[in-house]
């Protein structure tokens, strides 16, 4: 009979990340999952967590492509608490749509002993290796793409891992992309040099931080981030809204221009933001500002930060 070792501190913290996260905005959590699977946020993932954070509140465009949060969650952490038996990897193999990888041929792995894989750019190591990472639970995690070549459609990436726990082969494992393996797979170490961009820091220097606080501080760096791009967005449609148009906390007030001529009458005087949301679009900016504000201010209050 298998006996457990203590619990590691550092895995606990990630499942207590994880619990905690479930009060946070959907767009945090997805945040999270986007630090702990990358060395940092690109580009990119900044704009798709500004949509993310915009949508629940109805500050996104109406064009192009929707975006739909991916949470943190258990199945992307290792198992907190593991066997003290060892896990060995023993073969790849029934791969699917992944990359240009054959369907029919097996990657095996010496048990015990150590397993060179060798060859050419683009015969298939990296597809693998990709596996492997998703599986396995690795911090950097890659999109896994189909053969852009193959005539048939693409579906879900799927491969067959086999593994032992204590020397005993477990049944084989079919892996889905979008299934969480077993957490035994989680105690096989995957690293490559994406991996490695975790720990070494641009100027080549070994800078650890244990990966719970490396989250946080991810986290609080793209909430100030998320502020300031709100903060210029609310900015940038302000400057938009007519000089005759100002918003109070009870919503756009109305004032005629200086332009008018006296000789206007009051139903002519109020009719005059009427006529010019077609051509400046007033009235739909001072909504926009208010719902921008609003936005920033539950979400400010909710969370501290954005």
């Amino acid at each position: 009979m298998d006996t457990e070792i203590p619990i590691d501190p550092v895995r606990a913290s990630l499942t207590e990340i994880t619990t905690w996260s479930e009060g946070l905005p959907l767009w945090q959590r997805d945040a999270l999952r986007r630090l702990y699977s990358a060395c940092g946020p690109s580009p990119t993932d900044l704009d798709e967590l500004e949509y993310l954070c915009r949508k629940p509140h109805g500050l996104i465009a109406a064009e192009g492509p929707a975006i739909h949060e991916k949470l943190l969650s258990s199945s992307d952490l290792p198992s907190t608490v593991v066997s003290a038996a060892a896990v060995t990897l023993r073969s790849v193999s029934e791969t699917k749509y992944v990359n240009a990888l054959a369907e029919d041929q097996t990657l095996s792995f010496l048990e015990p002993g150590l397993t060179i894989v060798y060859g050419d750019n683009g015969t298939g190591k990296s597809g693998y290796s990709r596996v492997l990472k998703r599986a396995c639970r690795a911090r950097d995690q890659e999109e896994i793409l189909p053969d852009a070549y193959a005539s048939a459609g693409a579906g879900e990436a799927a491969a067959a891992i086999e593994y032992s726990v204590g020397g005993v082969t477990e049944p084989k494992f079919a892996w889905r992309d979008a299934k969480a393996a077993p957490d035994p797979l989680s105690e096989i170490s995957v690293f490559d040099y994406r991996c490695a961009l975790v720990h070494v820091d641009a100027a080549n220097e070994l800078a650890y931080t244990p990966v719970p606080l490396q989250l946080l501080e991810g986290l609080a760096a793209i909430s100030r981030q998320m502020a300031s791009k709100l903060r210029n967005s609310r900015t940038a449609v302000e400057e938009q809204i007519p000089d005759f148009v100002r918003t109070t906390e009870n919503g756009p007030v109305f004032r005629p221009s200086k332009k008018a001529s006296s000789c206007q009458s009051h139903e002519n005087a109020r009719r005059i933001p009427t006529r010019n949301r077609e051509a400046s679009g007033g009235i739909a900016c001072a909504e926009h500002v208010r719902r921008i504000q609003t936005a920033f201010v539950l979400d400010e209050a909710k969370t501290g930060r954005c």
